[in-house]
């Protein structure tokens, strides 16, 4: 049977990156599931809009706005670069980036942060802002240093030197412990290559984390990079599905659509309670299953420990009860729902093992000095409006290890047979399918531990964040800038 759309990819696959192959990914996955599509890849689509294209997907550019909207094509943008065009978009989110990175450093233990961007760039402006914000509402201030656009020639002799030197010089200024955040995922494996080169340990002394999950980068001996994995797949998935919904008129043409990130840890981010094994293997029980009922020698048989070894070694190294960490765990069970999540705060108390939505909130005051309602509205990032029980249960799929379950529950869906049947109608997978493949806790991997080690700092002895910044030009370098031969900047 003859295709009833044709679809076009502006995109040139010839030597593209992970973000475009997976975006085109993505747009397949959408195809094949929907029936009907055919995808041509057509970097210069709009030459072709002679009925050629029932509608295009590509990146934002003024020409393809004016000529989409000329021949009546639909067109839907698929980067967080739209340069204020007035189009309907779908991307990653790099606000909530740079919110996830911070929250991550900061649970992993550093008390000081860094931040390694580019100049001119305004996915790293929104990433950076909202990585200090998250930061500064803990009490920790940010020390930032900023790229310029000539690092696209570190290809040159001595270029990539003379950036591994500044970074060095960086290093050697920054107090240890230092937890580090990349805009991407080559500048942190420079970072570690700079820190190794001094002598520095990864991630006792410096710890790293890049943004875009590229495992060719990631997994480079000596240390495996933690990174965020921006989820493209899922942005060409969505936009595939905008634009379906423009032709068939269900959707209107225009608004944005954000794709969470996901965060996957490896070497360069595991600091926590690195001499004390047994108490991390407590901790990680303690944080997958606070939702219900705990008793200390049942979390001492999971760590391989009795309970008077758990008690001293919880007392030793943090000072605290397995009480005291049980309610910490719920507490940061609790902040994530509130946070990525609309539902009410009873239904999260009983989810994350409270009881109650009294006996939570008087936990959030205890900790927090604010009701639940309180601390979610003064939260950096907001829930999205106009969430669905399904993009809910997505969310606590993907960032959450909530038994599907609860998760049913918590959504509405009440059975997990419920919630599967809605996961098949829309993703073709069960809900234990899809958080295997979109979870950002593999399996085997250690959870990420939201409750700090300490309380934070009041706001009168917040750190003020230290800008840093680098901004090297090609005169500098002692090369002459060659348009022809520069590298161009990635999407």
């Amino acid at each position: 049977m003859a295709a009833t759309h044709r679809i076009a990819l502006m995109f040139d696959l010839d030597g593209a990156g992970k973000q475009v192959r997976e975006i085109a990914l993505g747009v397949q996955r959408f195809a094949k599931q929907r029936g009907g599509w055919e995808v041509a890849f057509d970097p210069i689509a709009t030459r072709h809009l002679d009925g050629r294209y029932a509608g295009i997907i590509g990146p934002p550019k003024v020409a393809v706005r004016d000529a989409t909207r000329a021949a009546g094509v639909p067109y839907v943008v698929s980067t967080c670069i739209a340069h204020n065009l007035a189009l309907p978009r779908v991307c990653e989110s790099p606000w909530q980036s740079g919110v996830t990175a911070a929250r991550h450093l900061l649970a992993r233990g550093y008390r000081r942060l860094g931040f390694l961007g580019l100049t001119g760039s305004s996915a790293s402006a929104a990433m950076e802002s909202s990585f200090c914000a998250a930061a500064h509402r803990r009490g920790v201030g940010v020390n930032t240093v900023l790229i310029a656009p000539c690092y696209h020639q570190r290809g040159k002799p001595g270029v990539l030197d003379k950036f591994l030197t500044c970074f060095e010089k960086w290093l050697d200024e920054l107090e240890k412990p230092v937890g580090i955040f990349a805009l991407r995922d080559v500048l942190g494996r420079y970072l570690i290559q700079a820190a190794l080169r001094k002598g520095l340990r990864v991630p006792e002394d410096v710890g790293v984390l890049g943004a875009g999950n590229d495992e060719a980068v990631c997994e480079a001996p000596p240390v495996g990079m933690s990174s965020l994995d921006l989820n493209w797949e899922r942005v060409g998935f969505k936009a595939a599905e905008r634009l379906a919904g423009m032709l068939d008129g269900s959707m209107p043409p225009s608004g944005k659509t954000y794709i969470m990130p996901r965060l996957v840890a490896r070497r360069s981010t595991e600091l926590d309670f690195r001499g004390d094994e047994g108490l991390s293997r407590a901790l990680e029980f303690i944080a997958g299953f606070c939702h219900r009922p705990l008793r200390v020698a049942e979390v001492g048989k999971a760590a391989g420990l009795s309970a008077r070894q758990l008690l001293r070694a919880a007392k030793r190294v943090r000072r605290r009860t397995i009480a005291q960490e049980v309610r910490l765990a719920r507490l940061a069970r609790a902040k994530e729902l509130l946070h990525l999540t609309r539902l009410e705060p009873g239904t999260i108390a009983k989810g994350c093992g409270f009881g109650s939505a009294r006996r939570m909130a008087r936990v959030f005051r205890q900790y927090e000095h604010a009701s639940p309602s309180a601390w979610r509205e003064r939260a950096a990032v907001r829930p999205p409006s106009g969430v669905y029980p399904l993009d809910e249960a997505k969310v606590l799929l993907e960032k959450t290890k909530l038994p599907v379950h609860l998760i049913a529950g918590l959504t509405g869906y009440g059975t997990t047979h419920r919630l599967d049947k809605a996961f098949l109608e829309q993703e073709v997978a069960t809900a234990a399918e899809y958080r295997l493949k979109h979870g950002r806790f593999p399996l085997g991997a250690r959870r990420v531990r939201e409750a700090s080690e300490a309380e934070p700092k009041p706001a009168a002895e917040a750190e003020e964040p230290h800008a840093y910044r680098v901004v090297l030009r090609p005169d500098e370098m002692g090369e002459e800038t060659d348009p022809d031969v520069a590298a161009p900047q990635a999407e």
